[in-house]
């Protein structure tokens, strides 16, 4: 393997840019940096930790010899190598005065307006960040400047604290001192972290717009600098749209700075941004791109960038390359229903460990990840939660509710068949995934405890406390929702996700070891209530397309239009979940159990191959002796060949007056309830080989 390439010596340059500040105003404006810093230092500890913590400091002058080191290796969760991603070719230093002044002027107006006349710190922005984060009653923005971002990313950890903060500003003031503006911008922007595993302008120029930094357009310069904040978030091969905006702010401020003038602004936001396609020559990078996302995450910008770490992953590379060939395979069955992407990911309930992600059918054409990047509406996938909150209320499948026409607050929710069918119990209420029960049952128990079941399964997305999120209507990813569905599997236990199980350092030092533990979250008594009811989803319900042959849980979700739909279910050994839609959010024409559940259904025939067929544990509730009756019947243990549990059918009854109810009407902003599928099984296929199985 060739060295990294050395940045170029620093040395003076032939034109320094905009004049500094006179020598004793740079004295004075450091003092009262200083002073402020000591001020900020007697909050956290007095004087002497501030003399501590400055001679603990690292030696700016390491930047002189900065180098981007050796490649990460990647292991297999049973420790086989998989890969090794370097840096090289992705970081490719370039002197500052080969890099065009519009470029420089682009990333010092996004990033730091002031950086050639403060003194690595901005006493101004510091000021005007703490008046506006008063006014608006939290912390909304910062101050930090170039030379502090510089600081940050190459020594410290990305640990929030008043320590890591006075540590960067008397580092950045240390820099300021030893090197002039032109070479402090240099380094910033040749190590600038631009997303994909790139690191500075030149490279990033390479990636984006497949030519040199030397040739970047206003436009192209100004997008570089507006994603900075969020580089993967903002990389316009995910987000273009996102990428354009942040770019207009960037090219109205330059414009407000005059460093360029209004007519070139017009111009620079009327020019097409044309990418040079992003390629990658790892395995499985939707799995890999996650997992150095979470690493850069775990070990903070600075330590990442220094590389050398061995990864030790929970790719289960078979499962992982069947699940990228089963989207690939069903791309075009699921265009037939006008959905043009989907994501599948698949998890241990009861380690966490997360054995496929794939985040798109074709990484080729799209790398943006919508396995744990994208946040879609998630339907009737939402029903579980509201059901499980029932039965740790001590209500159990027999309990009844009236389906009939309601009106909360002007709100009337309907269900996706449009039919009222009287007197239903629970089981058969999520079993049909009916809507006006689901949202009588919240609005009974209060959506306080239906969201606070959804936080205990480890939904971190924000749901708004409206009766229309018992049917779906806030956002989620795929990612959080399935290993939520873990808890489930896993008999009411809760662990987090994780797709890295070790990480060791260039030296051999273990920094990482993670075997995620267990935490009870749930009854096993309610949990098994719901495991039943969703067993019957897949039976008899609307998931029948899931039916594996074997007990299997889970729950269909399509919102409203079927902009989205979704299939989440699960073995007791395995969670795995599936969307499909657009990326631009358009109606289609199917549903959850129609264009969703066959991929999950062919993917886990594959992934459960090697999997006993196991039950899941029954716990009857304290309020019942049976959790049967006339409309459902169960065992006290599944077994793999056990009957279904059956549902009686329900008549359609004549509409009683509409019901009204004193609870408050939703917030405007919620958006239309989404509908659920018609429960129309499809087309029955035998059961075979996974190796050999058809297209469904």
């Amino acid at each position: 393997m060739s060295r990294p390439p050395k940045r170029p010596p620093l040395r003076p340059l032939a034109q320094p840019g905009p004049k500094e500040p006179s020598q004793l105003r740079k004295l004075f404006l450091r003092g009262l940096v200083i002073l402020l810093i000591i001020g900020m230092a007697l909050g956290v500890g007095g004087g002497i930790a501030l003399a501590v913590l400055y001679n603990r400091l690292p030696d700016v002058r390491q930047l002189e010899k900065f180098t981007l080191p050796q490649a990460n290796e990647i292991y297999t969760r049973s420790g086989r190598l998989l890969t090794r991603i370097s840096s090289q070719g992705r970081y490719d230093p370039i002197p500052l005065e080969q890099i065009p002044k519009h470029m420089q002027d682009a990333i010092t107006s996004a990033e730091d307006r002031r950086f050639w006349e403060h003194t690595g710190v901005d006493l101004l922005g510091l000021a005007r960040a703490a008046f506006v984060n008063i006014r608006k009653g939290g912390t909304v923005g910062g101050a930090s400047t170039l030379t502090q971002q510089l600081i940050k990313n190459l020594f410290l950890t990305s640990e929030r604290t008043a320590k890591r903060k006075i540590a960067e500003a008397l580092l950045a003031i240390q820099l300021e001192s030893k090197y002039s503006k032109p070479q402090i911008l240099e380094m910033y922007l040749n190590l600038v972290f631009l997303g994909h595993n790139v690191y500075g302008v030149e490279a990033a120029s390479q990636v984006y717009f497949g030519k040199s930094v030397r040739q970047v357009t206003i436009a192209e310069a100004a997008m570089l600098a507006g994603i900075i904040r969020s580089p993967e978030y903002l990389s316009p091969y995910h987000r273009m749209e996102g990428a354009k905006k942040v770019q207009a702010i960037v090219l109205n401020q330059m414009a407000k700075d005059q460093r360029i003038t209004e007519k070139q602004k017009e111009e620079a936001l009327k020019q097409p941004i044309h990418l040079a396609g992003l390629r990658t020559s790892y395995p499985h990078p939707y799995f890999l791109d996650y997992v150095l996302y979470s690493l850069r995450e775990k070990v903070g910008e600075g330590l990442f960038r220094r590389g050398g770490w061995k990864v030790y992953t929970t790719i289960d590379p078979e499962a992982q390359a069947y699940a990228e060939r089963v989207l690939r395979e069903q791309a075009p069955r699921i265009m037939r229903y006008g959905a043009k992407q989907a994501a599948l990911v698949s998890l241990d309930p009861r380690t966490g460990f997360i054995h496929a992600m794939v985040g798109g059918v074709d990484y080729s054409k799209s790398q943006f990840n919508r396995a744990f990047q994208a946040q879609r509406q998630v339907g009737s996938t939402f029903k579980p939660f509201v059901y499980l909150s029932a039965f740790e209320q001590g209500k159990d499948l027999k309990s009844t509710l009236q389906d009939g026409p309601v009106s909360f607050g002007g709100y009337r929710p309907r269900n996706w068949d449009r039919r009222y069918h009287g007197q239903v119990n629970l089981l058969q209420a999520l079993t049909m995934s009916m809507n006006i029960p689901t949202v009588k049952l919240a609005n009974e128990l209060g959506m306080d405890r239906v969201i606070d079941v959804a936080r205990r399964a480890g939904v971190s997305s924000e749901i708004a406390n409206d009766l229309t999120s018992a049917l779906g209507s806030s956002e989620m990813n795929l990612l959080e929702l399935t290993a939520a569905y873990g808890s489930f599997a896993n008999g009411g236990m809760r662990v987090q996700p994780t797709a890295i199980a070790k990480v060791v350092d260039v030296e051999g030092n273990v920094l990482f070891d993670y075997y995620p533990p267990q935490q009870r979250v749930f009854p096993l008594a309610a949990v098994s209530q719901l495991n039943i009811a969703l067993q019957n989803v897949v039976n008899k319900g609307t998931g029948t397309g899931a039916n594996l042959g074997r007990p299997a849980a889970g729950k269909t979700g399509t919102t409203d239009q079927s902009y989205d739909t979704w299939f989440v279910g699960y073995v007791p050994q395995l969670v795995t979940g599936v969307w499909a839609g657009n990326d631009t959010p358009s109606a289609t024409r199917g549903g959850g159990g129609s264009v969703c559940a066959p991929v999950w259904r062919q993917y886990m025939r594959f992934a459960t191959r090697g999997l006993p067929a196991e039950g899941f544990e029954v716990v009857q509730p304290e309020s019942s002796a049976s959790p049967s009756s006339s409309d459902a019947s169960a065992s006290p243990s599944p077994t793999p060949t056990g009957p279904a549990i059956e549902i009686s059918e329900i008549p359609p009854q004549t509409p009683p007056p509409v019901e009204s109810t004193p609870s408050p009407a939703p917030t405007p902003e919620v958006t239309e309830p989404p509908a659920e599928e018609t429960p129309t099984p499809i087309e029955e296929t035998p059961v075979e080989q996974p190796s050999e199985e058809p297209m469904l």
